[in-house]
């Protein structure tokens, strides 16, 4: 039986069946953890949809609401964004899949030639100063539509050809239903968005939270 680990270097991500509902989410991440060699962060986001006037601008769900989250890696505006990304079924429903793609497909419609050069800055500055981020590194992908600039040539190219793309991509879609189902993903590695949240099934929660391989000290530039 393959384990947790060459599981997600296999697919960029796994599906972790219904788990005890009296463990909480820390908890069960702390468990992965010891089983891949990350450490967690405790803080758990809780996430529900809601309209776009609800959340600030500054998140997804301030700007897409109820509708369809495009594709993405979290927190690709850090210089050292998180690792994985541990979504929990709290309430779950049938038909909002999350949707996952891995970045090594994606050189299909952008070569790896083109994601090195690509330099990126975040959306807003830090301490008065803008600083350039790799779309990709030897380890390391990132990508964000709302919250990265492109800076270079490359980068715009980058934009462009995603844009072309993002009807085409084959997405891996996995709907977390159940109570306690879970999915882990490498989050330098493959990117997720979600599909819309029809009116019926807007009680649709998910628990969040990552988990580093080392500690991360970064600010968030949002």
């Amino acid at each position: 039986m393959l384990s947790l680990a060459s599981i997600l270097h296999s697919n960029g991500y796994a599906e972790i069946a219904e788990t005890d509902p009296d463990v909480s989410t820390v908890e069960l991440a702390r468990e992965i953890s010891a089983s891949i060699g990350t450490v967690v962060s405790e803080s758990v986001e809780n996430l529900v949809a809601s309209p776009t006037a609800v959340k600030p601008s500054n998140t997804y769900g301030g700007n897409y609401g109820y509708g369809q989250l495009p594709l993405h890696t979290d927190l690709a505006h850090w210089y050292r964004p998180p690792r994985y990304v541990l979504l929990r079924c709290i309430t779950g429903t049938q038909s909002v899949a999350t949707h996952l793609f891995h970045r090594r497909q994606l050189e299909k419609w952008i070569p790896t030639s083109i994601m090195r050069r690509a330099l990126f800055s975040p959306r807003r500055r830090i301490d008065g100063k803008v600083f350039l981020l790799h779309m990709l590194t030897d380890d390391l992908f990132r990508w964000d539509q709302l919250f990265l600039k492109p800076q270079n040539a490359a980068a715009h190219a980058s934009v462009a050809r995603m844009q072309e793309a993002a009807a085409e991509l084959p997405t891996a879609d996995v709907v977390l239903s159940k109570t306690g189902q879970s999915l882990l993903i490498d989050n330098w590695n493959v990117m997720h968005g979600r599909s819309a949240v029809p009116t019926i099934e807007r009680y649709r929660k998910l628990d969040r939270i990552y988990l580093e391989t080392l500690s991360n000290g970064n600010k968030d530039s949002s």
